[in-house]
């Protein structure tokens, strides 16, 4: 996490063979062992919905 270079991530999922994502400002790591983040989507978002009933995300804009 203290690699993070930018503001912004992007959050994607797939539900049903389709893809979903969605950008998010408000990121933030709650654990690094094990290695936990939170996003936080708006109430009005249409994508987070498809890709919270999955159960599995993934984000980018951060370097490993």
């Amino acid at each position: 996490m203290g690699q993070f270079c930018i503001g912004v991530v992007i959050v994607t999922g797939a539900q049903a063979g389709q893809l979903v994502g969605f950008a998010a400002q408000s990121f933030v790591s709650l654990s690094l062992q094990p290695p936990l983040v939170a996003v936080c989507p708006g109430k009005a978002s249409a994508s987070w919905p498809r890709i919270r009933d999955t159960g599995y995300f993934c984000g980018t804009g951060w370097r490993r």
